[in-house]
């Protein structure tokens, strides 16, 4: 999928209502966040969500729960996706996703996250889980930045993320041969 950054920021929030992903975080920082030239683009089931001021219907769309194939559309043009869980992610999927398409995630530095990303330069848009001042100092670093920073940042972290997928990879194929040896050690006459 082709990056083409959008002209003015989006910013992508795929976790619908969820407390645990981080959706109170996130609209607690609305007043700070929409002081600036930026689009927030809301994903996931949103039932409860409505956008009533006619100021913010520009900067926010809430697209509710849509197909896969859309949220694929939405990463091409995204400049980062807000991840603002405050659970243990062990293997967060979507900041996996948003690295190989390229999109920098703005996230808590909280379980497999940090472990992911660790070793990239990306790791500095990691912010405190719940920390809002955090989260908006984090958002403004990277709206601070021109597109081709962006789109630069974005390719060493498709890099970075697929060493890290690949170095796994190889790590488990070794420690399931080595299970599949000792099974076989201490299963033969």
């Amino acid at each position: 999928i082709p990056k083409m950054l959008s002209s003015i920021p989006s910013l992508i929030y795929i976790g619908g209502e969820s407390y645990i992903k981080g959706f109170n975080v996130l609209m607690r920082s609305l007043p700070k966040l929409l002081k600036h030239r930026l689009t927030l683009l809301i994903c996931g089931k949103c039932s409860k969500l409505k956008v009533r001021h006619a100021a913010l219907k520009g900067k926010i769309r809430v697209l509710g729960k849509i197909p896969h194939k859309e949220l694929l559309k939405m990463y091409s043009t995204s400049w980062a996706l807000l991840f603002p869980s405050i659970s243990e992610e062990p293997l967060p999927y979507a900041i996996i996703e948003a690295g190989l398409l390229k999109t920098i995630p703005i996230a808590s530095r909280i379980g497999g996250i940090q472990e992911l990303l660790e070793g990239a330069v990306l790791t500095s848009f990691l912010f405190n889980p719940g920390d809002l001042s955090d989260m908006i100092s984090k958002i403004e670093m990277l709206l601070a930045m021109n597109k081709e920073e962006v789109e630069s940042m974005g390719e060493k972290l498709r890099e970075h993320i697929y060493k890290k997928l690949k170095h796994s990879k190889d790590m488990l194929a070794k420690l399931l041969w080595d299970l599949l040896c000792t099974c076989l050690l201490y299963t033969s006459p």
